[in-house]
């Protein structure tokens, strides 16, 4: 089955009209993606998962997305098994602190869901990766988006398969982006997460592991 990382590019969608919010501006400081969702197969509903501080969540949740506007998301084909995708189910359900079998009739278009001790959204953890100055530190018990995605590609793909470049291997394990003086791919305007996937999960991923 497949699986998907979309990333949302604000520049596409202030091109169609839609201006940039104040977090657009915020993450674009250092990466022109600014927010990630895991979008599951459609054994799980197409239903996305994700760390935000939109829709009131705070933390992480799921939600039920259109994507009515393909143009504003590039994504990335997460090829998998059953087996594999039910890992990465576990670990969201964790995450955003839901039963495995929550979703049964639960498919409100726009709705989110999660739970009363979901892991929370950790704002100083993301500005600490817009300087070199280490002025605020990550929470080891929050995360953000690309940190949360992140770790669904690690538990579902890579922690049973790992990749043969040891070194991109030790980056995907650590599940958090790199600040901007550790990054080894691109520089500023990208996101880190994007790129190792870019390279790592193309049409070849499988001849690869």
């Amino acid at each position: 089955m497949n699986c998907k990382l979309n990333f949302y590019n604000p520049k596409a969608a202030k091109a169609d009209g839609k201006p940039y919010t104040f977090t657009d501006r915020l993450i674009m400081l250092r990466s022109g993606l600014v927010h990630v969702e895991y979008v599951f197969s459609e054994r799980y509903g197409n239903i996305s998962f994700s760390a935000t501080l939109r829709d009131g969540a705070k933390c992480c949740r799921f939600k039920k997305i259109g994507y009515s506007h393909p143009s504003y998301w590039k994504s990335i084909i997460i090829s998998c098994t059953d087996e594999e995708e039910n890992r990465a189910w576990r670990e969201a359900c964790g995450m955003a602190n839901k039963r495995l079998h929550w979703m049964d009739g639960y498919m409100r278009k726009g709705a989110c869901f999660y739970g009363p001790n979901a892991i929370k959204y950790d704002l100083k953890g993301q500005l600490c990766h817009i300087t070199k100055w280490k002025i605020w530190k990550p929470n080891p018990k929050k995360t953000w988006c690309s940190k949360a995605c992140n770790e669904l590609v690690y538990i579902s793909r890579l922690m049973n398969n790992p990749i043969s470049d040891f070194r991109v291997q030790k980056l995907f394990e650590q599940r958090a982006e790199m600040l901007p003086s550790q990054r080894r791919l691109g520089g500023k305007g990208k996101s880190q997460l994007y790129e190792l996937c870019l390279e790592y999960f193309g049409p070849c991923l499988r001849d690869r592991l």
